[in-house]
C-alpha cells in the first residue's frame, strides 16, 4: 500500500520491484517496463524519471480526470 496523507513518497530501495525489474532489463538490453498493474510503483518510477514541469503537467491531467470521474459517479 502507498503512503498515507502527510507522508512523502519514499524512494524505492534496492531490491524493490521497480529497481529489480529495471536492473534485469538493463542487463538484458531490454527497454524498461512500466508496472501498469501497480499505480504506486509507476508513480515512483515517473517521479524519478520526469522533469518537474512534465510531472506537473501529468498531475494536472490526472487531477482533471479524477474530478470528471467523481462528477460522473455522484450523478448516478
Amino acid at each position: 500500500m502507498g503512503p498515507t496523507a502527510g507522508e512523502g513518497v519514499p524512494a524505492p530501495g534496492p531490491g524493490s520491484t521497480v529497481e529489480a525489474a529495471e536492473s534485469a532489463d538493463e542487463e538484458a538490453g531490454v527497454p524498461p517496463r512500466l508496472p501498469y498493474d501497480n499505480g504506486y510503483s509507476i508513480a515512483q518510477h515517473l517521479i524519478r524519471k520526469m522533469s518537474d514541469d512534465e510531472l506537473d503537467t501529468m498531475l494536472t491531467l490526472l487531477n482533471k480526470h479524477q474530478q470528471q470521474r467523481n462528477a460522473v459517479s455522484t450523478d448516478v
